[in-house]
């Protein structure tokens, strides 16, 4: 994981600062909030449920489908349940991101810092709720029907602005969760990269549920058992993902370890120099693990110390110009 080349409270005070404008500029109504509890109270929590089953990136990162929630309680409900709908997935964004935390606490197998904690529940809180806010001011701006009660392809106005909304939603949605690798320290670019497909699958996978499930539900609104079936289908797509993605990644992880050994091992067979050697160990074990920085230091005596190979923010350096420091000293 690399170190941001810039001050990370700024970003986080800024997301801060968008997200609880954003709530705090949509009051919502308490007469329809009372008539609308129960629907609202399980979409937070499908927030949350959809928090803690992401999907795994292939090496690191992770990112939930939490998007198609959002969806489509903003479709099936009407726009005066608007602003109730956006305080419902900001608390459950919160929740959902606040048992993150506690999970990754419990296990120990990680240590884990205030400004982890910090920076996580912001910017997945943000992310969640931002995206949604975004998406759904456009919606409304363009004078979309709301709640979205038919769909039909011959309505090209209502088409169009359903799949800019669409377009929009996951555009922001993907943007701020780049700007949560960046702040973390992620590599940003080699994540983007080597994640495309499964980035596509969790961003657009469920849309087409959410879009088209959104008019049953306003159609079947009095047929509890409609309602129950949908989100039960929405479940088990959100954990169906996350098996996937977390067996794929233990697939790949294998394959990477057994290719590295084999690499290391053809190269010492080869008798190369020294620096050759631990070239390709750096480039195996930068594979398995993003190192961007890795040194080795040779002990002649217990006078003596230098450094034979190394990697400074994932470039060589030539080890005779320097030093070895007293940490290095200290640890040999």
């Amino acid at each position: 994981m690399n170190q941001p080349k810039y001050q990370p409270m700024t970003i986080l005070a800024g997301l801060v600062v968008a997200t609880l404008a954003a709530i705090i500029s949509q009051p919502p109504d308490l007469l329809m909030l009372n008539e609308q509890l129960a629907v609202l109270v399980i979409y937070g929590v499908m927030t949350a449920f959809a928090l803690n089953f992401r999907v795994a990136l292939l090496n690191e990162g992770e990112l939930s489908p939490a998007h198609a929630v959002g969806m489509i309680a903003f479709l099936s409900l009407p726009q005066e349940l608007f602003p109730a709908a956006l305080w419902a997935i900001f608390l459950g964004s919160l929740g959902g991101s606040s048992i993150q935390v506690v999970r990754r606490w419990l296990r120990q197998d990680t240590p884990i810092y205030k400004q982890q904690i910090l920076c996580q529940l912001i910017c997945t809180t943000a992310r969640v709720t931002l995206s949604f806010y975004i998406a759904a001011q456009f919606y409304i701006l363009s004078n979309q029907p709301l709640p979205l009660s038919t769909l039909k392809a011959t309505d090209n106005p209502h088409v169009l602005g359903l799949f800019f909304y669409g377009l929009l939603y996951v555009g922001s949605y993907l943007s701020l969760f780049v700007l949560e690798l960046h702040i973390t320290g992620y590599a940003v670019q080699q994540i983007l990269r080597e994640n495309t497909g499964i980035l596509g699958v969790i961003l657009l996978l469920p849309l087409p549920f959410a879009i088209l499930g959104a008019p049953i539900l306003v159609q079947n609104s009095q047929a509890p058992m409609i309602f129950i079936i949908l989100l039960s289908g929405m479940m088990m797509i959100i954990i169906g993902l996350h098996a996937l993605s977390y067996s794929h990644r233990r697939l790949q992880q294998q394959l990477t370890e057994l290719q590295s050994l084999s690499v290391v091992t053809q190269v010492m067979r080869a008798n190369l120099s020294l620096e050759t050697l631990l070239r390709a160990i750096y480039m195996q074990l930068a594979k398995l693990l993003n190192v961007q920085n890795f040194y080795v230091a040779i002990y002649h005596n217990e006078q003596k110390l230098s450094y034979a190979f190394i990697i400074e923010n994932g470039k060589q350096i030539d080890p005779n110009t320097r030093e070895v420091d007293a940490i290095t000293r200290h640890v040999a």
